[in-house]
C-alpha cells in the first residue's frame, strides 16, 4: 500500500563537467584508471577492502580542489583520499571536513581540501572507505578541479547556552554568530540584513576571519513588539566578479554542550520584546589604527531599568585572532569606561566590524507581580563599531 503523503527524495549531485564511471579493475596502483582533468568520477566501494586507484596528469601547474561526496549524496561510506607523486611521495591526504564551533556541527565524513600539483607530472589518487567497508550503498563521487573561490555561511544564536531565538529587547542589542566555510584565496565577506522591521537596525558587517564572525542587531526604545522573518545575504568579490550567498540559519534544539545540539532552519526569525536592562555603545563608531599598535576607546553605558545598579564586565565579542582586548570592569557608580584594543603586527589592512559585550547581574522575575527579583546573568552586545587597520606594507607606500 502506498502512502501518498510520504515524500521520497533522492539526492542529486549536479556537475558542470562530464562524469566518468569508475571502471574495475582499479584495485592496485598498476591498474589505476586514467582521468582527464577536470574530473568527476562516479564510483563505489563494491566490497570490503575495496580501494580505487586513479591516475591524473595536470596540464597546468596550480592549486586543485579535491572533493569526495558520499555522506552528501546519502552514501554510507566514510571515505578518505590520498594523492602521491610518481615516486610514491605523499602530496596530500584528506579525511573529514567541516567546522565544529560551539553548538554548530558542520562536520562531514566527506573529504574536502586542496593540493598543489605540477603540470605534466603524473599523480596517483587513491580513494577508500576509512574502515574498509563496501557494498551497494557505499557509493561516492570524486571531483578534481582547478581551485575556484567559494564560500558558505551559517548563522546561529549562541549567546544563550540553551534553545533560543534572535530576541532583541527594546533599547538593546542582540547578535548572531557566523560559521564560515571559504575555499580558495580568502577574501573579505560582507553580510547585510534584509527585511528588518521598523525600529530595528543592523550595520553591514565585514568578515575577515575565515572561520567565524558576528552581526549585531539593535532595537530602538520605541520599536514595537513583533516577530518577523528576516534574511541575511553575504557577498564577496574576486576581481570584478561578485559572489552572493544567502546565509543559512541554524538554531539550538537542546542545552547539550556539544555540536550536535543544533539544526538548520528554513527561515531566520527575529523578535522584538520588552525593554532591555541596559545598552552599550562606543563613543566613536569608527577609528583608524596602525598594525602593531593599540587604540583606546570610550564605552558608554545606558541603564534602562531603575533597579539595575550593578557593575558590568566588558569583554571582546568574537574578535578575529589578530585583534585583542583585555576585560574591563565598569563600576556600578560609573556610566563610562575606557577599553584598549590591540591590533597585532600581522593583521591585514582594511575594515573590521567589531562589537564588545557586557555581562552583568540583573534583578529579574518573569512574574511581574512578584516583588522578589533574583539576580540573573544578562549579556548585551554593544552597538557595532569599525576599526580601519593600516597594515605595515601600506605604511611603507
Amino acid at each position: 500500500m502506498v502512502n501518498n503523503n510520504t515524500l521520497i527524495t533522492t539526492p542529486i549531485l549536479v556537475s558542470s563537467n562530464d562524469v566518468t564511471i569508475e571502471a574495475e579493475p582499479n584495485d592496485t596502483l598498476q591498474q589505476a584508471q586514467k582521468l582527464t582533468l577536470p574530473a568527476v568520477v562516479s564510483g563505489r566501494f563494491d566490497r570490503e577492502r575495496d580501494g580505487d586507484w586513479y591516475l591524473i596528469e595536470p596540464t597546468e601547474t596550480g592549486v586543485y580542489s579535491i572533493e569526495v561526496y558520499s555522506e552528501r549524496i546519502a552514501g554510507r561510506a566514510d571515505p578518505y583520499v590520498l594523492i602521491q607523486d610518481e615516486k610514491g611521495n605523499k602530496v596530500v591526504e584528506l579525511d573529514d571536513f567541516g567546522h565544529r564551533l560551539n553548538a554548530f556541527d558542520g562536520h562531514l565524513r566527506d573529504p574536502s581540501g586542496i593540493a598543489n600539483l605540477n603540470a605534466k607530472m603524473k599523480y596517483h589518487v587513491f580513494v577508500q572507505d576509512r574502515y574498509r567497508r563496501g557494498g551497494a550503498r557505499f557509493q561516492y563521487v570524486l571531483a578534481i578541479n582547478k581551485q575556484e573561490f567559494e564560500f558558505h555561511i551559517a548563522s546561529m544564536h549562541s549567546a544563550n547556552p540553551g534553545p533560543a531565538g534572535l530576541n532583541i529587547y527594546r533599547g538593546g542589542s542582540a547578535y548572531l554568530n557566523f560559521v564560515i566555510h571559504q575555499r580558495g584565496p580568502t577574501s573579505p565577506i560582507t553580510v547585510k540584513a534584509e527585511n528588518l522591521p521598523p525600529g530595528v537596525t543592523a550595520q553591514d558587517v565585514v568578515l575577515r576571519d575565515n572561520t567565524k564572525g558576528i552581526i549585531v542587531f539593535h532595537a530602538d526604545k520605541e520599536a514595537k513588539e513583533i516577530t518577523v522573518p528576516i534574511k541575511l545575504v553575504a557577498s564577496s568579490k574576486r576581481g570584478e566578479v561578485l559572489f552572493e550567498r544567502e546565509v543559512r540559519p541554524y538554531t539550538r534544539v537542546s542545552s547539550d554542550a556539544n555540536p550536535a545540539s543544533s539544526r538548520p532552519m528554513r527561515t531566520q526569525w527575529l523578535a522584538v520584546r520588552e525593554a532591555a536592562p541596559f545598552a552599550l555603545a562606543m563613543e566613536k563608531s569608527k577609528v583608524e589604527v596602525d598594525a602593531g599598535q593599540k587604540v583606546e576607546m570610550k564605552v558608554k553605558l545606558e541603564r534602562h531599568w531603575p533597579d539595575f545598579k550593578s557593575q558590568v564586565t566588558l569583554q571582546a565579542l568574537e574578535f578575529p585572532g589578530n585583534i585583542k582586548m583585555t576585560n574591563v570592569v565598569l563600576p556600578a557608580d560609573k556610566a563610562e569606561a575606557m577599553v584598549t584594543i590591540e591590533v597585532q603586527a600581522n593583521a591585514a589592512g582594511g575594515e573590521y566590524t567589531l562589537a564588545i559585550s557586557g555581562q552583568a547581574q540583573v534583578p529579574y522575575n518573569k512574574v511581574k507581580t512578584e516583588t522578589t527579583k533574583p539576580n540573573t546573568l544578562v549579556t548585551q552586545p554593544s552597538r557595532p563599531f569599525t576599526i580601519i587597520v593600516k597594515a605595515k606594507e601600506e605604511k611603507k607606500k
